[in-house]
C-alpha cells in the first residue's frame, strides 16, 4: 500500500501533495510522492495535522481528480493565448 500526503498548510484553492523525496509540493495528483507507511509515520508525526497521509486507492476512489493546465506556464500561456498556435488549428 503506498500513501500521498497532503499539505493542510500548503493549500490554497487546490489540494496540494508532497512531490517525490519531500521535495516540495504539487497539486497534480499523478506527480506527486508515493510513500510507505513507515514513511508517512514518521514525516507526519509532530506536525499537529499539517502533513496528512491519504491511501493512494482512496484519492481516485473518493476524490474528485481532474488534470488542469497551468496557465502560469509560459510554454502553455504562448500555445494557447498566440493567434498563430498549431493548437489552435491556424494551419
Amino acid at each position: 500500500m503506498s500513501y500521498l500526503i497532503f499539505s493542510k498548510r500548503h493549500t490554497n484553492g487546490v489540494a496540494m501533495w508532497w512531490r517525490p523525496n519531500a521535495s516540495g509540493y504539487t497539486n497534480d495528483v499523478n506527480e506527486a510522492g508515493r510513500y510507505s507507511k513507515i514513511e508517512v509515520e514518521s514525516y507526519c508525526a509532530g506536525t499537529q495535522g499539517d502533513n496528512i497521509p491519504v491511501d493512494e486507492l482512496l484519492v481516485y476512489r473518493d476524490l474528485k481528480v481532474r488534470r488542469i493546465v497551468d496557465m502560469g506556464d509560459s510554454s502553455n500561456y504562448a500555445l494557447l493565448m498566440t493567434p498563430n498556435s498549431p493548437l489552435l488549428g491556424n494551419d
